[in-house]
Formats: C-alpha cells, sequence, structure tokens
C-alpha cells in the first residue's frame, strides 16, 4: 500500500534531481541557479496562504501550528534554480554583460516588478476574492511583464522558459500521480478550481508553472543586466 506521507516530499525530490542536474552540467550557471534558489526560498513562507485554499498536502517536518513544512522550503529553493535557468540550458546559451544601465537603475527595476507583482496578487486574493493560484498566476505575471517591458529583448526567452518549466513540472506530476493513484484528489481542493485536468492533473498547476518560469526566466539578467548569448560564440 502506498504510503501519501511521502508524497509531498517525492515530488519535491524529482524536482531536486532537475536542479542538480543543471547544477552538475553547466557551472557557469551556477551563480545564478543558487541566488535564485536563496531568493525563491522565501516563497515557502507563504504555504500558509495556499494551505486548504488550494491544497492540503501533509508534511513530514512541520512549524508546530503552522502550515509549512520542510518541502514547502525545499521546493521552493528548487522552483528557483530550475525556473531561472531552464532557457540556458536547454539553448546552450551563456550570460553576457550587456547592459548600459547602472546598478542602482537595474535595482529599481527589480524592485518595481516585485511591487507590482505583490499589489496584483494581494488585489487579486484579497480584494477581488479570486482563488489563491489564480492570484499567484496573476502576480506572477504582472510581475514578468514589468521585467519585459524593462528589458524587451528578453521576451522570446521568457516565454520559452515557461514553456520548458511548464513541460518539466507536468512530467514531474505525471510520474507523482503514477506513484501515488489519485493524489490531486485527496490534496487538491478541486471544488474551489475550474475542474479542468489534463491527464487528471489540474489545469491550475499549468498555469502557474508557466507563469513561474515566465516571471523568474528575465529576473537575474534584469538585475545584473546580463542577456543570453549562444555558448558557441564564446
Amino acid at each position: 500500500m502506498v504510503d501519501y506521507r511521502f508524497a509531498y516530499l517525492f515530488g519535491t525530490s524529482l524536482f531536486g534531481l532537475v536542479w542538480l542536474y543543471i547544477f552538475l552540467r553547466r557551472p557557469d550557471l551556477r551563480k545564478e541557479q543558487l541566488f535564485m534558489s536563496c531568493l525563491l526560498i522565501l516563497g515557502g513562507l507563504t504555504e500558509p496562504l495556499f494551505f486548504d485554499q488550494y491544497w492540503h498536502p501533509y508534511f513530514l517536518i512541520s512549524i508546530p501550528g503552522i502550515n509549512i513544512g520542510i518541502e514547502s522550503i525545499l521546493l521552493c529553493f528548487f522552483y528557483g534554480g530550475i525556473a531561472s535557468t531552464l532557457y540556458e540550458f536547454i539553448f546552450n546559451d551563456i550570460l553576457k554583460k550587456t547592459s548600459r544601465e547602472n546598478q542602482k537603475m537595474r535595482t529599481l527595476e527589480i524592485l518595481v516588478a516585485i511591487f507590482i507583482c505583490a499589489t496584483v496578487f494581494l488585489f487579486s486574493q484579497f480584494i477581488f476574492k479570486i482563488n489563491i493560484i489564480y492570484a499567484a498566476c496573476f502576480g506572477l505575471l504582472a510581475g514578468g511583464i514589468t521585467l519585459i517591458v524593462f528589458r524587451k529583448d528578453l521576451l522570446l526567452s521568457a516565454v520559452l522558459n515557461g514553456i520548458i518549466m511548464t513541460i518539466i513540472s507536468f512530467i514531474i506530476l505525471i510520474i507523482l500521480t503514477f506513484v501515488f493513484p489519485g493524489i490531486f484528489d485527496l490534496w487538491w481542493r478541486l471544488d474551489l478550481l475550474s475542474g479542468i485536468r489534463i491527464f487528471s492533473i489540474p489545469f491550475e498547476e499549468i498555469i502557474y508553472h508557466f507563469s513561474l518560469g515566465f516571471a523568474a526566466g528575465p529576473l537575474y539578467e534584469v538585475w545584473k543586466g546580463y542577456s543570453d548569448l549562444k555558448k558557441s560564440l564564446r
């Protein structure tokens, strides 16, 4: 009999394998990967907002009285390192300094993008009262679009990054449902969602992971003033 208590940790570990593969194969991306992992690890602290509004997973190790588990922290850590480097990894690109803007201007652009992301999320969740997963998607997309406004040359890479993130997460979720049959019916609040499912996977998972990849992809490049350059041209 399958022990569903390990489902969250199992799914998180699959993302961890992808993170490790990128880390080992592309030493030139490690700085970006580690930075973005440490930045997005803060997203694990938002788990109480999602708990019972989007899903109610089982945590092996959790903070007493708060719906935050070690799995939440690890997953966001892996999310950051994966979602920020997929485009460069898949298309064999390197990061090259090209921006003419100074560091203060680039930092301001990042702060503006984060502010817009947070504002859209908060308005969607607390003013318009929509489900938190949609609020999160709207916030991420708004933040990503803001980054693209500042760096229009990153539009294609951001979109492709989101698509690749969607494909990888979809494969991982397919594996998860094979190992833990019916997991989405047990843990996800399907009654609060659209009801659209692809191979049993809620459609919301697909749009969330695209939004995450779309927003995280260009963030480091905007902050550092980097552009993508084919590795073969180095």
